[in-house]
């Protein structure tokens, strides 16, 4: 309860003072449970979804075209020699890999030296209209950018391109 006192005035027109009591509502429990459960209820599921989009956030797919229309597929890391890539796995071969393999366009993409990648690989044309056999190119994507497809050699992503390549 609160007490406000305005001035009033009397018969004789003077003010006196009146004692005005306000009363605050009662507060309800059940009201108050309901609140507190909703908040629960709500942060629950903003944590929810935060957790969700934290750990399925920027998947790795691969491009099954690009895989498909590849002559090799290689895993492995970025050489300390310019355009090299030093092979630690093969998916398609008929003969083996003398590592480090010499790719022609591999300075276009965002090799990182010392991370494990799949490299989708196929005869560089132009060499090879050169007679030179040895090189190599990143597969082009048909994607509208320009440069070229290479993923991290995480785990999903040899279970994609185990998938892709028993089709």
């Amino acid at each position: 309860m609160s007490s406000n006192q305005p001035a009033k005035p009397n018969a004789t027109g003077s003010a006196t003072q009146v004692d005005v009591l306000t009363i605050d509502p009662p507060v309800d429990r059940k009201s108050r449970w309901r609140l507190l459960i909703a908040l629960a209820l709500g942060l629950t599921w903003l944590t929810g979804l935060a957790v969700l989009a934290w750990s399925t956030a920027n998947p790795i797919t691969l491009n099954q075209d690009q895989i498909q229309r590849s002559t090799r597929i290689v895993i492995g890391r970025l050489s300390d020699e310019q355009n090299s890539f030093v092979v630690e796995d093969e998916w398609i071969a008929n003969e083996r890999f003398q590592s480090p393999v010499i790719v022609t366009n591999l300075e276009d993409t965002r090799l990182q030296p010392g991370e494990r990648y799949i490299v989708p690989l196929q005869r560089d044309a132009a060499r090879t209209a050169q007679r030179d056999e040895s090189a190599w190119e990143v597969t082009p994507s048909l994607l509208p950018t320009r440069e070229p497809l290479v993923y991290p050699a995480t785990d999903e992503a040899l279970k994609q391109l185990e998938s892709i390549r028993t089709q």
